[in-house]
């Protein structure tokens, strides 16, 4: 990525409260100094939604989304350029108690 050392780690964290709609203004808010991680809490997206939000240079590699309750949600995007590997850890979510991943 463009003016980042090895040693530079940059996570942006943002409750989107709704992430349907914000792509466009996403990505025109980190395209001069691109975080690593994109971390969105709060999606308000369903299961078969959060796999059609596309950012550019990024990729989905972990989500949560409510099946019983409205709102909520969590995911993350990690730049394109970082190698990642998945853990399992579905088995632990609660929803409304605990939403990670």
């Amino acid at each position: 990525m463009r003016g980042s050392s090895q040693r530079d780690l940059r996570i942006l964290h943002q409750n989107i409260r709704g992430l349907k709609g914000k792509t466009e203004g996403i990505t025109n808010n980190i395209v001069t100094n691109p975080p690593h991680v994109l971390c969105f809490t709060e999606h308000h997206l369903e299961s078969h939604q959060i796999d059609c939000v596309q950012l550019p240079s990024y990729r989905l590699i972990a989500n949560f989304c409510r099946t019983t309750h409205r709102y909520g949600g969590v995911c993350v995007y990690v730049h394109e350029s970082l190698q990642t590997s998945s853990l399992e850890i579905l088995k632990y979510f609660t929803e409304k108690h605990l939403e990670v991943c």
